[in-house]
């Protein structure tokens, strides 16, 4: 007989005698004390269960018993349920032309939606959107006292370069000023950021990131620029996981770092809808991650794609909120 075939034999066997097993009706001597009665009070007789019901089969040999034809595959789709409000909504469609990613978290309903799956679990530097766990640390260690923290701009430490007009001001961004956290925040001032981060210093920044389970909590590219192409590294599935522990009340944060916060991220409000977002930019990629809150619900995002800086400024913008408009919870 081949070997594959006894392979296959020795499998089943295992599972065999898996499913025969009875659970013990009484723990095992070395765990009872020395004093301990040694006649257990009756026990209700143990239901019989399935074999699928009783033993979870390690996943190594459900592939090799799958492979060789002894179960079947797991072909159920594992993301929307019978009542998906968004089932006519193309987001291949909607994501044309970007080669990009984009992932929707829908709280109340606890669906997610992706486009480009394996981009989106797929890790590249946050840049700027890395400013929402900055801003967060900044807050909760007192570095920043609130929205209105001001550093003033230091011309000598951080020179005004000829690409802060034609990149930043032209399309409203500002760093040749002083900054508070929040006005830094909206205008994506980098130089603020390493101010604060420098204040914050390395021991307590890898704490927060290892509590926050941000990206790889990698750090060691240097504490003023481990965020912009340097060594952290965050997927978006990662960020829209990272949001939703903040929603939640998740990371351990003091209750005025998270009211405080809601200032620094707050964009816009249409009627009774609120974005808070943040973009992030850098050599090959363009990020747009937020979430929307309504009444009684509250929608995450993280959007990403391949491209220089000025090809993916405004598109990172107009694609989410174009997506997140035909999935119907933000209107203009």
């Amino acid at each position: 007989m081949q070997k594959s075939k006894w392979f296959h034999i020795v499998l089943l066997c295992f599972i065999c005698t898996m499913a025969c097993k009875e659970p013990p009706s009484e723990p095992a001597p070395s765990a009872m004390p020395e004093n301990a009665q040694t006649n257990p009070a009756p026990t209700p007789p143990v239901e019989r269960l399935g074999m699928e019901e009783r033993i979870e089969i390690p996943i190594e040999l459900q592939q090799q018993l799958a492979a060789a034809g002894y179960m079947q595959k797991d072909t159920a789709p594992k993301t929307v349920p019978s009542d998906n409000p968004y089932s006519n909504v193309d987001l291949a469609g909607l994501m044309e032309g970007t080669n990009g990613t984009f992932v929707f978290y829908d709280m109340q309903r606890d669906m997610r939606l992706v486009h480009n799956e394996a981009r989106a679990n797929t890790p590249f530097s946050p840049c700027s959107t890395f400013k929402i766990p900055h801003s967060l640390i900044a807050l909760d260690t007192g570095v920043a006292s609130g929205p209105g923290q001001p550093i003033a701009w230091d011309k000598q430490k951080y020179p005004e370069e000829p690409w802060w007009d034609s990149m930043l001001a032209q399309n409203g961004l500002h760093w040749d000023r002083d900054h508070s956290l929040a006005t830094a925040f909206a205008n994506s001032c980098v130089w603020y950021y390493k101010e604060t981060a420098k204040k914050i210093g390395a021991d307590r920044m890898k704490s927060y990131l290892i509590k926050f389970n941000y990206g790889n909590r990698d750090i060691s590219s240097g504490i003023d620029s481990f965020w912009l192409g340097g060594s952290l590294k965050i997927s978006a599935n990662a960020q829209v996981d990272f949001l939703h522990r903040f929603l939640r009340n998740d990371l351990g944060l003091k209750k005025k770092t998270v009211i405080d916060a809601r200032q620094v991220f707050e964009v816009k409000r249409v009627d009774n809808r609120v974005l808070y977002a943040k973009t992030g930019g850098g050599e090959n990629i363009g990020w747009y991650v937020g979430f929307i809150e309504t009444p009684d619900n509250q929608y995450l995002f993280a959007f990403n794609m391949p491209g220089v800086f000025k090809d993916t400024l405004h598109t990172r913008i107009t694609k989410s909120m174009a997506i997140l408009a035909e999935l119907g919870v933000w209107v203009e």
